[in-house]
């Protein structure tokens, strides 16, 4: 048995050693909101023969066949990607979409394979430690990773680099940088490391981010995107300045200036031609011996009193979670982070000057204070940072809007209008009546939705269910009125066949309630299936009816039991422990 896996090995090694194809390029997470089309994957022949690619396929990574008849010539690429149209449509490129997968942000193993399935080229690539990582510019920063040098060892970190090559497209306030299809023009050279801080002159004519808080003694690098600009912070201009700092006149010319800080304080700086257009910026140094902002989970942050105000309103701190909502607010911030613990607060923001476009799935940092406006708990954000991506909760089923349900993702079903004549597609957004036949809700459309402009979004095959974001709007005290559904998107709107009828939860009874060790069903209808949810909506335990139903296992809490037969659902809560 040695003999043979040896055996298998040195087969392997031998095919990789003398393989023509070679991975050279990956685009594993561009600077997209939502799903990223604009991830590829480039291979290239460096042999002196062509390949017939017909059948090569993916093994780990993603999932595609080459279509027969496919050949790729000697010093030639071919390019996979996760949306053709979207190569087209961006770089003009022609690209064979993959039919499956996603490249993973963190980093994985990709393996392509000859028809026979036998591995032809094979990487395992990295977004941290020797591999270029968000601080050399990829990894949501713009660039692809490029192999810097066709004769190096291809599956080393130290072969490949951040692409330095621009392709003149921007992407949430990034610039695209790389090479699909073609020649790599990123140098194996080692760059100089990066200053602490980097801050953009940008073609339209604004400094991104155009406040920045750093520590003593760090720098800040200006680097000029396009236009005639220059960075002044003399104090002849802002004699408030501790110190001051310019890079001399204006210039159209691609350039770089670094300044380290060593004296605390607020720096104002601005571009001088371009100072009718607000062209202004600030520093703020913050002195090393200043006592860092604390780190919260939001459930110790986001309790009410019995007027249903913030516990701690005012409290400066950093929450982390996973973005549950778009960017509600134009030109600012309003959306909504949840963390692992299943607990979330809304981000506000009068402006959106972070360097951080909102995307659902994103993992984030949230440095501000506790705020309050009109019901709703909130931190009032200084600063928003990206981690990566998260995970986004399942949606939890409810009955009710109530206190329980804010910045949280809910879902009710069996819904109708009230009178669909208010969905009328005016101001910066409006109410909309809806009914599950026992309680009314109030679903606020919000104008940066596209649902805004769609009309009453009905259900003629089953039932309406809504989606979306518990929030408040009450302005008087003792808060506990005005809560509203937020939905995302159109994709929101769900046509169901099963329906929660009201009256027959309210027949069904359970008890004893609280439950320690059995939970059992008293109604007089015979229900097909159970399933119980957690208080985040995860679905923790299913199956065939039965009018008892052991509970030893779960935890304690809240959750809600769905009973369901024909195509009604009885939906009822129930506590395990004291």
């Amino acid at each position: 048995m040695k003999r043979t896996l040896l055996s298998i090995l040195f087969i392997q090694m031998t095919v990789f050693a003398y393989s023509q194809i070679l991975i050279t390029e990956i685009s594993y997470n561009p600077p997209e909101s939502n799903q990223d089309t604009l991830e590829y994957i480039e291979i290239y022949n460096a042999g002196a023969d062509v390949i017939d690619l017909s059948g090569y396929h993916f093994l780990e990574g993603v999932e595609d066949t080459v279509d027969a008849g496919v050949l790729l010539d000697p010093n030639a690429y071919y390019l996979f990607c996760e949306s053709a149209s979207a190569m087209n449509n961006v770089f003009g490129i022609t690209a064979d979409q993959w039919t499956d997968g996603a490249l993973q942000n963190g980093g994985e193993t990709i393996t392509f394979a000859d028809a026979s399935g036998n591995p032809v080229a094979s990487i395992t690539f990295d977004d941290e430690g020797d591999w270029p990582t968000f601080d050399d510019g990829t990894d949501g920063e713009g660039a692809s990773i490029v192999l810097c040098d066709l004769s190096a060892d291809y599956t080393l970190a130290s072969s490949w680099r951040a692409s330095t090559n621009d392709l003149g497209i921007e992407l949430n306030g990034r610039i695209i940088k790389g090479s699909p299809g073609a020649e790599n023009m990123t140098t194996c050279d080692v760059q100089p490391p990066m200053a602490d801080h980097v801050v953009e002159a940008r073609p339209d004519n604004s400094f991104a981010p155009a406040d920045i808080t750093i520590n003593v003694g760090e720098t800040v690098q200006w680097v000029n995107r396009g236009g005639n600009h220059n960075v002044n912070g003399a104090q002849s201009v802002f004699p408030d300045n501790p110190e001051s700092f310019s890079n001399g006149a204006p210039s159209p010319m691609e350039w770089t200036f670094e300044y380290t800080f060593n004296v605390p304080g607020v720096y104002n700086y601005q571009c001088d031609p371009h100072v009718s257009f607000d062209m202004f910026g600030t520093v703020t140094v913050m002195d090393e011996e200043e006592p860092e902002v604390p780190e919260y989970r939001i459930g110790e942050v986001n309790t009410t009193d019995s007027n249903g105000e913030p516990d701690s309103i005012g409290v400066e701190c950093v929450l982390t979670g996973v973005v549950h909502s778009p960017n509600f607010r134009s030109g600012g911030l309003t959306f909504t982070i949840i963390d692992g613990n299943g607990d979330g607060i809304g981000v506000f923001s009068a402006s959106d000057d972070f360097g951080y476009s909102v995307a659902v799935g994103d993992d984030v940092s949230v440095t501000g204070s506790i705020g309050f406006f009109n019901g709703l708990t909130q931190i009032v954000a200084s600063n928003v940072s990206s981690n990566g991506t998260g995970t986004v909760f399942e949606p939890s089923v409810v009955t009710n809007l109530d206190e329980s349900t804010e910045s949280q993702l809910v879902r009710i079903e069996g819904l109708t209008y009230v009178d669909p004549a208010q969905w009328t597609g005016m101001g910066s957004g409006f109410n909309v009546d809806l009914t599950d036949g026992v309680n009314n809700y109030v679903i606020r459309i919000d104008n940066d939705i596209d649902a805004y402009n769609s009309g009453p979004i009905d259900c003629t095959a089953g039932s309406l269910a809504i989606i979306g974001i518990g929030g408040q709007f009450d302005n008087s005290s003792p808060y506990d009125e005005g809560y509203q559904l937020f939905p995302r998107s159109t994709m929101d709107f769900l046509c169901v066949t099963s329906t929660i009828d009201p009256t027959l939860s309210a027949e069904t009874v359970l008890y004893p309630n609280p439950v320690s060790d059995v939970l059992r069903i008293k109604s007089s209808q015979d229900f097909e299936t159970y399933s119980i949810m957690d208080g985040a909506g995860r679905l923790i335990k299913s199956g065939t009816y039965s009018p008892s139903i052991n509970t030893q296992e779960l935890n304690s809490g809240i959750y809600e039991l769905i009973l369901r037969v024909d195509n009604r659902i009885a939906v009822k809560r129930f506590m395990v422990g004291n």
